[in-house]
């Protein structure tokens, strides 16, 4: 993403990137103010890595959103880990698993983790002790006494009432998974008593009423670390103000991830992608439908980007779009969807009814337009071929997502529209079906 705009004047914007990924340029307006003008500079010479030496903000905005202003230094340990944060005034140290189990200097908080990596106690000054059991979060508020604050649930969580019982508060949040309105079952209707608004890669630009606990799973829904001003994901944490992670991607040579700096948040597209889990961008594109009904995730089909369009927005808690342009760099996505169980048409080809929907389903999901999911332009009705005439790369054809010679089925939840430049590429690039493994010899004679 090279810049994300908003009716509201909010903006990420003027974000540049080196060969590996990593940003070198980004601004930011807040009610449009510019709050910061950030410009990265990264270990160069013979020491070149990815790694962060310092970040200059050259707005004069003061202001406690976005970056301080200034310059700040940053410094890594031999594992890739961020020890020291001079923009923040931060010491890190890790455990064996590259955890953070310290934060010393301006901020004092302790980590203590399984065996597994899974966080279970979280000691800090402003907000005393808190236990995270089984999806259940006890704290003391510096009084001595544990007691339970919240119960995780799918939909959101349950506060325990000082009267008795439980208040079920709900989670309402865009297709990104990130949470704009917390929502009271306490009174009938229902009532806000959380608002929460992000510019793309995760700056919260407003809160609105809070009530006692406050909600801190907000982007992506994770748990924001609110003295660092950072997300813990799990794997790892996440600083959406400098939008990249403090330590380096454990699957950093895996070949989806080697051609990208191991610090890089979802392939540089928070538009498109969310982590789970701090491992693994997973790509999220849906249909105007799925926007308009907020909650609902269905399966998404194509193997290469799909071009955001103006009706994909998140939408704050008034209903106007949060986020209203943006400007995507093509990379793959992740294909999620529901196959045919064997023998519904394997290795057969699409039936004329079968193709007729699969282009009807890309139309619904792209205003009207038949849009290549390999390479995301849109792709135009076949003419009557003729003969000497190569038919131009825009065709609008349809194929095998698992391919048909390799046993792919020939029902439509295997299809998907590609323009006719992408289908002679992937045609190309289709491998071959493994050959039957040969006959076992026959059993020794039995003597």
């Amino acid at each position: 993403m090279t810049s994300g705009i908003s009716n509201d004047n909010n903006a990420e914007r003027n974000i540049g990137y080196d060969m590996m990924g990593n940003i070198t340029t980004l601004s930011r307006l807040y009610n449009n103010v510019l709050i910061d003008s950030l410009n990265y500079n990264y270990l160069a010479g013979t020491n070149a890595t990815n790694q962060l030496k310092s970040v200059t903000d050259l707005s004069a905005d003061a202001s406690g959103t976005g970056y301080k202003t200034g310059t700040g230094t940053y410094v890594y340990d031999a594992n890739g880990n961020l020890t020291a944060d001079n923009s923040k005034g931060l010491n890190i140290s890790y455990n064996l698993l590259n955890l953070p189990n310290a934060i010393t200097g301006n901020k004092t908080i302790t980590y203590t983790y399984s065996a597994a990596g899974e966080k279970l106690r979280r000691i800090s000054p402003n907000t005393g002790v808190t236990d995270y059991v089984a999806g259940i979060q006890y704290e003391d508020n510096n009084t001595g006494t544990s007691t339970i604050a919240f119960i995780q649930t799918e939909e959101g969580k349950a506060v325990p009432l000082s009267t008795g019982g439980y208040d079920y508060q709900y989670y309402l949040g865009d297709n990104l998974g990130n949470t704009r309105v917390t929502f009271s079952t306490k009174t009938s209707p229902a009532t806000a008593v959380q608002t929460d608004n992000y510019l793309p890669f995760g700056t919260e630009i407003s809160r609105g009423t809070i009530t006692n606990p406050k909600n801190e799973y907000l982007y992506n829904k994770k748990e924001l670390q609110e003295e660092l001003g950072e997300y813990d994901y799990g794997a790892r944490f996440y600083d959406p103000v400098i939008a990249r992670w403090t330590t380096i991607d454990a699957y950093a040579e895996h070949p989806d991830q080697i051609d990208f700096s191991p610090y890089h948040y979802v392939k540089d597209n928070p538009i498109r992608y969310n982590d789970p889990d701090g491992n693994c961008p997973i790509c999220l594109v849906w249909g105007a439908e799925l926007i308009e009904a907020g909650l609902v995730a269905v399966g998404i089909v194509g193997t290469a980007a799909i071009i955001v369009h103006s009706h994909i927005q998140h939408v704050n808690s008034n209903g106007s779009p949060v986020m209203q342009q943006s400007t995507i760099e093509r990379t793959p996505i992740v294909q999620a969807r529901t196959l045919s169980p064997p023998g519904s048409r394997a290795g057969k080809p699409h039936t004329p009814a079968g193709k007729k929907k699969v282009i009807d389903d890309n139309k619904a999901a792209n205003d009207g337009k038949t849009i290549c999911q390999g390479c995301g332009v849109e792709t135009t009705k076949p003419e009557k071929s003729q003969k000497g005439v190569t038919p131009p790369t825009t065709d609008t054809q349809v194929d095998h997502i698992d391919p048909q010679a390799n046993g792919g089925s020939g029902t439509t939840d295997n299809g998907q529209v590609l323009c006719r430049g992408c289908n002679i590429d992937k045609s190309d690039k289709v491998p071959a079906p493994a050959p039957p493994a040969p006959a076992p010899p026959p059993p020794p004679p039995h003597q």
